[in-house]
């Protein structure tokens, strides 16, 4: 049997409570309060400055950047637009060579499919928009070894908080 698009992407039917709703607007929340912690603790990226999330203005030169790019065509607006609506985009140095990156990252308390794809998809277009390297990154609370495997063969680097490490490996998530 074939799979659906809602399979593909880890998509639950289930309407979504008050409660789960609170729960991941918490732990978002969390995230952007610790994003370069994080970064830093789990994926070995330091010195870093925010550019762009959902609750702030978008850098002036990052903006200029797209702007650019888009008029000379290397993106189209949709790219754009959608790359805007990331939960993060953050300029960070890798400890490991002191080279500055761009890193695109999405949050999920549950990462699935659909946030790896986005993260990947978002990071290849400022990759083209601005020439540079760029990462794609997930940030989550839990993660499925089917996602995780997903992650590793496309690229996108996985973050889980120490904080819920322990949480996460104690649940049965069928």
């Amino acid at each position: 049997m074939m799979a659906t698009m809602r399979d593909r992407h880890n998509v639950s039917t289930a309407p979504k409570t008050r409660s789960s709703v609170l729960a991941s607007s918490y732990f978002e929340s969390f995230v952007g309060y610790k994003i370069f912690s994080v970064l830093m603790d789990e994926l070995g990226l330091v010195r870093g400055t925010r550019l762009n999330s959902r609750t702030d203005e978008i850098d002036v030169q990052l903006q200029a950047a797209l702007d650019q790019s888009e008029s000379r065509g290397l993106v189209t607006a949709d790219e754009v637009d959608n790359l805007l609506v990331s939960d993060f985009i953050i300029r960070v140095q890798k400890a490991i060579d002191r080279q500055y990156v761009y890193a695109v990252i999405e949050v999920s308390h549950t990462i699935s499919d659909q946030d790896i794809d986005q993260a990947r998809g978002r990071a290849r277009t400022l990759a083209a928009a601005t020439g540079e390297e760029t990462v794609a990154v997930v940030i989550g609370g839990a993660i499925q070894p089917q996602q995780q495997q997903y992650a590793e063969a496309t690229g996108v680097q996985v973050a889980i908080p120490t904080i819920f490490r322990a949480e996460s490996q104690g649940e049965d998530n069928d």
